[in-house]
């Protein structure tokens, strides 16, 4: 593929190659897509499915009319592996690969979080920005991710329970739970406004 576009641009993307699985296997589903490489232990094609329509779900919350071109992408590498990062439009997001297990329904908070980023992205900290700005963002994010994927019935019950579950628990044992958030950003050199 040749691809033209401003430096702003092409810094602001994500991109794939090599062997690619895609969902839906031809065009898109009123501007989602999702691709893929590697093998995860869960069924990939009915994941992104999953994803497409909390995509769906989550713009009708959120009001949005008109739908644009979304995309999804995922790297199965080896464990562990999980996490993401959203830029506008689309995310990747990373998994472990591993054998089928017919269990497993895949990472599907961590694909309703990074899609939650397209709406929740210009919401700000009252206080102002600077780091502690993503600590505000990335909570109301989760929030949300979480209260709309139980909302719109498409995430399993003891999924969201579980998750919940792991939030309060770890809310209520952290030592900087009362720390202003511009002092818990100062002490995580880590923060650099990625989720």
């Amino acid at each position: 593929n040749d691809v033209r576009a401003s430096l702003s641009t092409l810094s602001t993307n994500f991109f794939m190659a090599g062997p690619l699985n895609r969902y839906p296997a031809k065009g898109d589903r009123d501007g989602f897509a999702a691709y893929w490489h590697g093998t995860p232990p869960w069924d990939a094609s009915k994941a992104m499915e999953w994803v497409g329509s909390m995509y769906e779900y989550m713009r009708t919350f959120w009001n949005e009319k008109t739908p644009r071109r979304y995309r999804v992408m995922g790297r199965m590498l080896p464990p562990p592996a999980y996490g993401g990062t959203a830029l506008p439009n689309h995310f990747i997001f990373n998994a472990p690969a591993g054998p089928r297990d017919t269990t497993a329904v895949g990472p599907l908070l961590l694909l309703a979080h990074e899609t939650g980023h397209l709406f929740v992205r210009g919401l700000q900290n009252p206080g102002g920005g600077g780091p502690s700005n993503n600590w505000f963002t990335e909570g109301m994010n989760e929030y949300y991710a979480v209260t709309l994927a139980l909302r719109s019935g498409l995430a399993p019950l003891d999924l969201v329970l579980q998750e919940m579950n792991v939030q309060t628990r770890n809310y209520y044992t952290n030592p900087r739970k009362n720390m202003p958030a511009d002092s818990v950003a100062r002490a995580n050199p880590m923060t650099d406004g990625r989720a």
